[in-house]
């Protein structure tokens, strides 16, 4: 997606962190939000080759820091999301993740 030839992100990873932070702040379901946000923050990273190599409980434990973030910290709390799965983003392998 770009706006006058130009993406407002950028790169993958602030992308990617701002799917996750819309997915899981915006309410999109009643239940299951974070779940479904994880599920497909790593769909979208493996269409673009890449995925997170991460522990499950911290991937986890992000989500529900990006969950409990106050809105007018959105910005920041975005910003965290980049830097967390920069911080945890490798090449997808041909031996699986």
């Amino acid at each position: 997606m770009s706006f006058g030839g130009k993406s407002p992100y950028r790169s993958l990873a602030s992308k990617a962190a701002m799917l996750l932070y819309l997915m899981i702040k915006n309410h999109p379901f009643q239940n299951g939000k974070k779940r479904l946000a994880i599920t497909t923050l790593l769909v979208f990273l493996h269409k673009n080759g890449k995925w997170l190599d991460v522990e499950p409980q911290m991937f986890y434990e992000f989500t529900v820091w990006v969950a409990r973030s106050p809105a007018e910290l959105k910005d920041a709390t975005v910003k965290g999301a980049e830097d967390f799965i920069r911080a945890h983003l490798v090449d997808v392998s041909v031996d699986g993740p």
